[in-house]
């Protein structure tokens, strides 16, 4: 009898574990700005950017960005800056060797602003977009531009080992996570400590252009020889129900042997 409690408590164990992976999810969770042109972004756990392959992604911007999270760009074709799109790319950094935090490092300008201050206080002719969020963009490259990306993930950020892609918040034409800016100088970090990605977000002069899909909206489109997309597995809700289910009855078996183990005890 012992050895079936021992075996019954080990296949309870491992199911937990099952299911604690089964619901393993990776996301970005903050964009802290610790300088005017500096921004961490804070993950859930340790990344890999570009683990499996390796294109121009992932597209980190701050941004005016719409209701729906999309880039705001100038349409009035009078205007001579008619195209511009209000957006300022970087580069990006591991903060430490955790790899949890990643230093995104502003460059560049639109209308003379170039500094997250001025970007937020709307300053020059950033007035007339007012209306618009500030928000950091963390936008997938897909390494087929031709196949279906609209799979619910970011698929240039992974975890460490590869098996989780980035869970994006906007799922509209390439998926991204479109995040607001918090804003604190004081924030705890050792920039002596940072490390080199995989892949650096290159500046808004990449060779790109703007297509427009088929439910109209417009997305970036990088102009590069397609490369065969990973297939990083998911979940199966059936297989992680089946799992609770298994739980479920290993528990009520081991509630109903300790019932009977008792009642031998004391006849």
């Amino acid at each position: 009898m012992k050895k079936i409690l021992i075996v019954l408590l080990i296949m309870t164990l491992l199911a937990g574990v099952c299911v604690q992976a089964a619901d393993r999810k990776l996301t970005l969770d903050r964009a802290v700005a610790i300088s005017d042109t500096q921004i961490i972004l804070e993950f859930s756990e340790p990344i890999a950017i570009n683990k499996f392959d390796s294109n121009y992604g992932p597209y980190i911007s701050v941004r005016l960005v719409n209701s729906s999270g999309g880039v705001v760009r100038i349409m009035d074709d009078k205007s001579p800056y008619y195209g511009t799109y209000l957006q300022w790319t970087g580069n990006t950094q591991y903060v430490d060797r955790k790899h949890d935090r990643v230093l995104f490092t502003m460059f560049g300008s639109v209308f003379g602003v170039d500094t997250l201050s001025g970007i937020m206080n709307y300053d020059g002719m950033l007035s007339e977009f007012s209306e618009y969020k500030v928000a950091i963009v963390v936008e997938e490259v897909p390494y087929d531009t031709a196949g279906h990306y609209g799979d619910n993930q970011v698929c240039n950020i992974t975890t460490r080992d590869g098996e989780i892609c980035l869970t994006p918040t906007r799922h509209t034409g390439y998926e991204s996570c479109v995040l607001p800016i918090e804003v604190n100088y004081g924030y705890k970090v050792d920039l002596s400590m940072v490390e080199g990605t995989a892949e650096k977000a290159e500046p808004v002069s990449w060779g790109y252009s703007l297509v427009t899909l088929a439910d109209g909206t417009e997305q970036f489109e990088i102009e590069e020889e397609a490369t065969p997309v990973i297939d990083v597995k998911k979940n199966d809700p059936i297989i992680v129900l089946a799992i609770l289910g298994g739980s479920a009855l290993i528990c009520a078996a081991l509630i109903v042997i300790s019932v009977i183990m008792k009642r031998k005890a004391v006849s």
